[in-house]
């Protein structure tokens, strides 16, 4: 198993999300980027002809080269989103062999004129250097609105998530609600004094709820206490008819998790379990901590269909929630029976 809840939410994937972050700070001083792109530019073109001239006239010839480039390369640009990408190709053509050969003309002209004056010999290809420079700009060009695509498409996707995850969530309050209030009908039409006890107990639970619904990410000593009172309402409800076990064991405190991931499966076994129909009717709840993993495990008596168990919209949502946060770092293995309903859940912690 890969990954945390450390970090709720997860992203996939994770680069492409971060570096449309990035990409969304540098765009605001696009000028600068554009700048610091052609400095650096530039520079390597020093570089690469201090081996052969010497500073200053090796400054020179950058600057004969660069000052009719730099214009070039843009009124390129302006021709690639014209006509280029509408696919007309030969305007594009004419255009393009238009600003090779003028502004090739212009580096040769300028190096003729200023750099090599003292030399009739020497000679810049103008047309050849421009040439590669509308080349090398362009593909420079199509990596970068890739990227930009490709993390846009990344934020986009992030966002839907967050909005996915949101929405299962937030289907946990009343679901859980409304099978708690269910409960405590029953309670009244049998015993007023215990349905008081479970009001107050049920009042508490939903001061966690709606507490634990604005966080990405819940103490798991939280979440334990959550289902230590959720198990003793159930148990003031079920009293004899049912043995409730929740065992928990290794070093559980000071872990984070996203909240609501243990209650459904818990919540399916009280919902579904064989109360009225088996004589020794069962939920043992277990919970343990080792290897920064955590290993949960709900197994229970079932009725005579037990597949019910595992089309709870609880179910649904947490296994949907758990795709969406940790793809890669849970293990889920829901077990229906004959005699006992199963559910073993693991999660990096």
């Amino acid at each position: 198993m890969q990954g945390s809840l450390n970090s709720p939410v997860i992203i996939k994937p994770v680069f492409w999300y971060v570096l449309s972050q990035r990409l969304n700070r540098l765009t605001k001083n696009t000028g600068l980027i554009h700048l610091v792109v052609w400095v650096i530019f530039a520079g390597i073109f020093l570089l690469g002809i201090s081996g052969v001239e010497r500073f200053p006239k090796s400054g020179l010839i950058v600057a004969a080269v660069f000052l009719p480039s730099v214009p070039a390369v843009y009124i390129h640009f302006e021709v690639l989103d014209r006509w280029f990408r509408k696919r007309q190709f030969a305007i594009y053509l004419i255009f393009t062999i238009s600003i090779v050969l003028l502004f090739g003309w212009l580096i040769e002209l300028i190096s003729a004129e200023f750099v090599f004056i003292d030399d009739p010999d020497a000679f810049v290809s103008g047309k050849l250097t421009l040439l590669t420079f509308l080349v090398v700009s362009s593909g420079f060009r199509s990596f970068a609105e890739g990227v930009r695509a490709k993390s846009k498409l990344a934020e986009i996707e992030a966002k839907q998530t967050r909005a996915e995850l949101e929405s299962l969530k937030s289907q946990v309050n009343p679901h859980f609600l409304f099978n708690s209030l269910n409960n405590i009908y029953g309670q009244l039409l049998e015993d007023h004094e215990q349905a008081g006890e479970s009001l107050l107990t049920l009042s508490s639970l939903l001061r966690y709820l709606i507490y634990a619904s604005q966080k990405t990410s819940i103490s798991l000593e939280e979440e334990v206490k959550f289902l230590d009172d959720y198990m003793a309402m159930e148990r003031l409800r079920l009293g004899e008819k049912c043995e409730l076990q929740f065992e928990k064991e290794g070093a559980w405190q000071g872990h984070m998790l996203s909240p609501f991931l243990l209650i459904p499966f818990v919540e399916n076994a009280f919902k579904h379990g064989s109360f009225a129909t088996v004589d020794k009717s069962y939920i043992h709840v277990k919970l343990s901590v080792a290897n920064q993993a955590l290993h949960f495990e709900v197994v229970n008596s079932v009725k005579q269909q037990p597949e019910t168990n595992s089309k709870g919209t609880g179910i649904s949502n947490v296994k949907r929630r758990l795709e969406l946060i940790m793809p890669e770092g849970h293990e889920l293995d829901i077990s229906p029976g004959n005699h006992e309903f199963k559910v073993q859940l693991s999660l990096q912690l």
